[in-house]
């Protein structure tokens, strides 16, 4: 991948993932997205970085490491499997203290670890979840034991989601943190990606229980539908109190959802607003566009370093 961007995996992980508590900047993570297309050795590096030694860098971890699971290379996902054991004793080690930061560290190690198990199970899905690809790429002739199952488990995914979610906001409300703050904007940064994620599993599961009803018979489903109805409502929740936090609202396009959960006896879709997600709404960039970003930093580190020219000495005559 060169393309002509020097792209040091190494250093973007080590500059992302520092003792400091402020949000990653957007440039150090585009440098490990960009960098596990350059080399594979994201995994070897991660692993000596002293995520046990100190919170702020096991809770920048967890994030960087859902960014480049949805957007990194692919072996990054291939690979994760083989990682989990290490996440959920990351989790283990800091949710023993219980409070602050380790609670959310303990939740984020499990939601990845959901995410990473249910690519595994269902390799169709890619780990960056569009919205195009789900829908048109799952065939809707497939058994209802399929559907059961894959619904089911997007449940189980969003639940993990909203749990983290969940506990981002407790901890700001428990801990008197600003959001506006360097400190508040750590905590809150991971939720742009938990907010996507979860609008794009919502949309799937929505369609695929429709998918369902149509091959079961309502009755039998009263439990999906219950359990639907309250991941719609916390949802809708989340949400909401997004939306006041100026600094997620400058960062993404929150979602809304409208009313009441769907009753699934008709395609009622018009509880959701669908949003397209761009680049510029969204904190999922394509691959050129990170290419051209990169391009654009490395041309300004450069011109920065150049020598500024002395002014010409005048002499009189």
């Amino acid at each position: 991948m060169d393309r002509g961007v020097k792209i040091d995996l190494s250093t973007s992980i080590k500059k992302a993932l520092t003792i400091k508590e402020k949000p990653i900047k957007p440039k150090h993570i585009r440098g490990t997205i960009l960098g596990t297309y350059h080399t594979q050795s994201f995994w070897a590096i991660v692993i000596r970085c002293p995520l046990k030694e100190n919170r702020i860098i096991a809770w920048k971890f967890m994030y960087l490491l859902h960014k480049v699971l949805r957007e990194g290379n692919q072996h990054v996902s291939l690979q994760a499997m083989s990682h989990r054991h290490m996440i959920q004793e990351l989790g283990k080690l800091w949710g023993h203290l219980n409070d602050g930061y380790e609670v959310l560290i303990k939740q984020y190690s499990k939601l990845l670890c959901t995410k990473i198990e249910f690519h595994a199970k269902h390799p169709a899905i890619e780990s960056h979840i569009s919205i195009e690809y789900i829908t048109f790429q799952v065939d809707e002739n497939k058994s209802s034991d399929f559907f059961f199952g894959i619904v089911t488990d997007m449940f189980d995914y969003l639940n993990e989601i909203i749990a983290l979610s969940a506990l981002v906001y407790e901890t700001m409300t428990k801990f008197n943190v600003n959001p506006m703050s360097s400190a508040g904007q750590c905590r809150i940064e991971p939720l742009t990606i938990q907010i996507e994620e979860s609008y794009l599993l919502y949309n799937h599961s929505l369609h695929f229980m429709h998918v369902l009803h149509s091959k079961v018979s309502y009755e039998l489903l009263a439990g999906h539908r219950s359990r639907f109805n309250v991941i719609f409502n916390e949802l809708k929740s989340i949400y909401n109190k997004a939306r006041g936090f100026e600094y997620l609202e400058n960062l993404i396009t929150i979602p809304m959802l409208f009313g009441e959960p769907p009753t699934f006896v008709n395609k009622d879709y018009a509880n959701i607003e669908h949003v397209e997600m761009t680049p510029r709404q969204s904190s999922v960039m394509t691959f050129e566009y990170m290419l051209k970003l990169a391009r654009l930093e490395e041309e300004e580190e450069r011109s920065r370093s150049r020598p500024i020219p002395s002014a010409p000495v005048l002499y009189e005559d």
